[in-house]
């Protein structure tokens, strides 16, 4: 981490936003890219309580950050303070990334779409396998989302009945933006 690039007055900033954050590996992570493409960007992680998301979200435009990542607990909570939601983010019910764009905070859910491409990356072929999808957060609901149309059959364990069934039950996706 000795050649990091002195942050200047052109830095720009992206960061995570959660409770806790501490133990996150996405700083590391996101600055060892940026430095290894030469990016005069850096990202830092954002201790946000609950009762401080909405000021937070307020701050990204004013600070001039790019970009931000969301993490537990406030994946769901944050949507009614962003200026847009993708319509992915909309039928999960939660989003993990901010964008900035034209001076609007857009809300993308990005889960499924990661960890399907990890697969395709490693050549993983899922097709009329059988999978099990276990959790009944935003990232296990992205993931469902977008193994909608894949050739997997699904079958699901719930890590918690009532959480899993607060926005709609596992066997039956929403069909419209929740």
């Amino acid at each position: 981490m000795s050649d990091l690039k002195p942050i200047t007055g052109q830095t720009k900033i992206f960061g995570i936003f959660g409770h806790p954050v501490a133990h996150t590996l996405s700083p590391l992570m996101h600055n060892a890219a940026f430095d290894a493409l030469g990016l005069p960007y850096r990202y830092l992680p954002f201790e946000v309580r609950p009762d401080r998301l909405e000021g937070a979200v307020k701050g990204i435009l004013p600070l001039g950050m790019l970009g931000v990542n969301v993490t537990i607990p406030h994946k769901e909570t944050i949507l009614p303070f962003l200026d847009e939601i993708d319509e992915e983010a909309g039928r999960v019910g939660a989003v993990n990334t901010i964008e900035v764009a034209s001076d609007r905070l857009i809300g993308r859910n990005t889960d499924g779409r990661g960890f399907l491409e990890s697969l395709r990356e490693r050549n993983v072929d899922l097709s009329g396998k059988r999978v099990i999808l276990l959790g009944a957060g935003g990232p296990r609901r992205g993931l469902r989302w977008r193994w909608r149309n894949s050739r997997s059959r699904r079958w699901s364990s719930r890590r918690g009945r009532r959480r899993a069934g607060k926005r709609w039950p596992i066997e039956s996706p929403p069909s419209r933006p929740v």
